[in-house]
């Protein structure tokens, strides 16, 4: 991942380390939190380089089919990392696809808001209680970035050789802008640089 100053930073879960790739160094920091049962651990930094952590535990069954979903929330402070939020939801029922359920990106806004890409490819966005407090399913996504207006950038799903990029503020739910990409240079991921205010793309030829 990458914190509000636009360094490289990992994440070692077994260990509980937060590594963070400096010009001449690396600064290595533990944790101090728990999340040794979870096999799906993501981390997002906010404005102010408070560390929200999310951790998902998948049960199933004999068939496959996946029964329990448990997320976990850890928000961490900026200056020492000491623990402010630690919330513990579990998904048991209520969809007809808990697979669908799995969230696979995270983003944070300016407000402390969690959007999160589920495999279904809507974004749904959570409180720092895990509360849903809304979603995003007009369209299949494929990636998404938050800009530093909060407005929401989305990579919707290709469809042939062809995907779409859009810019949504979140405000009104209106798009501010979109583009159509074809061919070799349709981007499978995006990355926005707040600071250049420039939006990447990673595809594969």
């Amino acid at each position: 991942g990458m914190n509000n100053e636009n360094e490289v930073v990992a994440y070692l879960k077994d260990d509980d380390k937060l590594i963070t790739i400096k010009q001449d160094h690396m600064n290595v920091e533990n944790l101090g939190i728990k999340l040794d049962t979870f096999e799906n651990v993501q981390f997002e930094f906010d404005k102010d380089g408070n560390v929200f952590v999310l951790g998902q535990d998948i049960t199933a069954e004999n068939d496959n089919t996946i029964s329990l979903i448990e997320r976990q929330l850890i928000v961490l402070n900026a200056d020492e990392y000491s623990e402010q939020t630690n919330m513990i939801k579990e998904i048991s029922k209520g969809y007809a696809s808990l697979k669908d359920e799995i969230i696979k990106k995270i983003e944070v806004d300016s407000k402390g808001y969690l959007y999160t890409l589920k495999l279904s490819g809507s974004i749904e966005v959570f409180n720092n209680k895990l509360e849903g407090i809304g979603i995003y399913d007009n369209g299949k996504y494929a990636d998404f970035e938050i800009d530093e207006n909060d407005n929401l950038i989305v990579l919707h799903r290709k469809q042939g050789s062809k995907s779409r990029a859009e810019r949504i503020d979140t405000s009104s739910r209106k798009t501010i802008w979109q583009e159509e990409y074809n061919g070799t240079i349709a981007p499978e991921y995006i990355y926005y640089n707040e600071n250049t205010k420039l939006l990447y793309s990673l595809n594969y030829k």
